[in-house]
């Protein structure tokens, strides 16, 4: 083998083993009873679920659903959620949030900063 095509042959080989572990994984789920859930900021997460504890989506991450039962939400900055659902608790929108469906809370307010939708 030439010495031009034996760096790209490995460059393929490595290529060809690493894609399907890159395109197989899915986002992190966070499901829990008693407690809080804080997500880290640029992290793309799956749904995240309390019954018992507040939800901190942090800045510049993704979260599919987020539900508590008895706790608030904070969304954090640039961050995007599908939506957002509390029972006894309030939900929190900062600054240029995305929320991709609904905000839904029984017993709490709702607060949208400048920049959110």
């Amino acid at each position: 083998m030439s010495r031009v095509a034996r760096p790209f042959a490995l460059t393929l080989l490595a290529t060809a083993l690493l894609l399907p572990l890159v395109a197989s994984a899915e986002p992190k789920s966070i499901d829990k009873v008693n407690g809080a859930i804080e997500t880290d900021a640029g992290i793309e997460y799956g749904d995240l679920s309390t019954v018992n504890g507040g939800i901190s989506v942090a800045e510049d991450s993704t979260a599919q659903d987020v539900e508590t039962v008895n706790g608030g939400i904070t969304i954090g900055s640039r961050a995007r959620v599908g939506s957002a659902e509390t029972v006894n608790g309030g939900i929190n929108v900062r600054a240029d949030a995305l929320i991709e469906g609904d905000l839904e809370t029984v017993n709490g307010g709702v607060s949208m900063a400048a920049g959110s939708s």
